[in-house]
């Protein structure tokens, strides 16, 4: 679903904006799913007082082709409110038209994880089939590396071209790994950014780290493996990571990818490694852009508490960065942003400015959106339905069905993670009292069916995930909640 919405009120008084906006609606209603209603729920009539800003913001694609598109999903928010504003963003790059798409050399550098814990449920042998297959489909013009980790870090395979006595020879190497000691994850990846010093030119360089369990020895503190993750764009690279079986850290594994710019997948059995592992690197090779991210100048008193849970940087000039990692050809990556706004005063807020930051083999570029339409009106209390009639009613409830409801799911699976059952349901009261403040706040109902089934759904897993003897309930908890994981992502992004 797009987040253009097909009416609004007024024109933006930006030339830029204005064209943007013609542009859009002569291409046709890009998403008709979204469009703002101007009757009420339930037959009521529609409300007197349309919003005084333009709820949607558009910039014309640039000259690369990329599209970045705001939609706010109200305009006006009532004196002493909570200040929540959503603001859905998305980034759209070009299609070839119809030609083939431009396969791009690749550098590709496995990390992977042969600590004692591999051994268990044939991971290793599972693990070096799809490093097998791999390398079996990489071209001439690609380049390989193999590292691999447990206590330590060893490079196997340097960053070589793929010749057929190379291929022979890292075959050979893979089929030697035996499962060795503990899991150093930070040793692995500072090798693997090692072998990537120098420039990579216009090939497209991935890190793909597989693993199946926690970091115990060497650097373990997230945060500092965080930055190791962030350090790969500056060799052009960006890092992927692929969780093997239940045991592993679900919520490390998937900040990694996050900032490392990469993807995150996980797979309880691995018999689908392989297909997993060459649609990374079949993606890797028809990059539009190697690196992207969103920076956000913010008003006074304005904050981000949330971005589709992509890490939030913020910079020594007090800007927010939003990582939204590599681009590729033909796809839209779509998240929403959480702003909160200060209401103690009538009168406008500026949200700030946003801008688009990404390099292609052309180099760095950026694209804005018009600040003069990223500000929302403090109305007081008296005028609540202007308020209401200002919101785009069906970008809100697909918020709440997708974006929110990701959230929680995010939170769920954390209490489930650490066996706390009274936090766990606590998160999903939360999320259903929310609702229903939403509901009585806006008058339109803020969930489906679909919603409300996901919601029982958890519910019963949850239920679940603590019965059984205390051997079962800890495997029922890992399993529901890197499931719970990747439903958060599912929801709170799309690409």
């Amino acid at each position: 679903m797009t987040p253009l919405g097909s009416r609004f009120t007024h024109l933006m008084r930006s030339p830029r904006a204005t064209l943007g906006l013609f542009t859009i609606l002569a291409l046709g209603t890009v998403a008709a799913g979204l469009s703002p209603h101007l009757a009420r729920g339930g037959g009521e009539p529609a409300a007197p007082l349309p919003p005084a800003s333009p709820p949607v913001v558009v910039v014309q694609p640039d000259p690369q082709g990329i599209r970045l598109t705001g939609a706010l999903a109200q305009s006006k928010l009532l004196q002493g409110s909570n200040g929540v504003v959503y603001l859905d963003i998305s980034i759209a790059t070009p299609t070839n038209d119809g030609a083939a798409p431009v396969r791009r050399a690749t550098d590709i550098v496995v990390v992977l994880d042969r600590s004692g814990s591999m051994a268990a449920d044939n991971k290793l042998p599972y693990a070096k089939e799809a490093v097998r297959s791999l390398v079996g489909r990489l071209q001439a013009d690609d380049r390989f590396a193999l590292v691999v980790f447990d206590s330590s870090a060893t490079v196997q395979i340097p960053l070589s071209p793929i010749t057929e006595n190379m291929r022979a020879q890292i075959l050979r190497h893979v089929q030697g790994l035996r499962p060795g000691a503990s899991t150093n994850i930070g040793a692995g990846l500072l090798t693997a950014r090692a072998l990537l010093a120098g420039d990579g030119g216009p090939r497209s360089r991935r890190v793909i780290l597989l693993s199946d369990g926690e970091t115990n020895v060497g650097i373990v503190d997230p945060q500092e493996l965080g930055k190791i993750a962030t350090s790969f764009s500056t060799h052009a690279a960006v890092l992927s990571t692929i969780g093997m079986g239940l045991e592993f850290n679900e919520t490390l594994m998937a900040a990694l990818a996050d900032y490392g710019m990469g993807h995150y997948a996980y797979l309880e059995h691995l018999a689908t490694l392989g297909d997993i592992l060459q649609k990374d690197v079949s993606a890797a090779q028809q990059v539009y852009a190697n690196a992207s991210h969103v920076e956000f100048t913010l008003g006074a008193g304005v904050t981000i508490t949330d971005a589709g849970g992509y890490p939030l940087e913020t910079t020594d000039a007090g800007t927010v960065r939003v990582m939204t990692g590599q681009l590729f050809g033909g796809t839209q990556k779509r998240f929403v942003v959480t702003l909160q706004v200060p209401t103690t005063h009538v009168g406008d807020v500026r949200l700030g400015a946003a801008t688009l930051q990404y390099t292609t083999t052309q180099g760095p570029a950026r694209l804005a959106l018009p600040a003069e339409g990223l500000q929302v009106a403090i109305l007081e209390a008296s005028r609540r339905d202007e308020a209401v009639s200002s919101m785009d009613k069906d970008l809100q409830r697909h918020i709440w069905e997708t974006n929110n409801l990701g959230r929680t799911q995010k939170e769920l699976s954390t209490w489930l993670r650490r066996g706390e059952k009274q936090k766990a349901e606590a998160a999903i009261t939360q999320y259903r009292d929310a609702l229903k403040e939403e509901e009585a706040r806006t008058g339109v109902p803020m969930s489906s069916p679909e919603s409300l089934q996901k919601l029982s759904d958890m519910e019963k897993d949850l239920g679940n995930a603590f019965t059984g003897p205390a051997e079962e309930q800890a495997t029922k908890r890992n399993r529901a909640a890197k499931e719970q994981h990747k439903k958060s992502f599912q929801g709170q992004r799309s690409y």
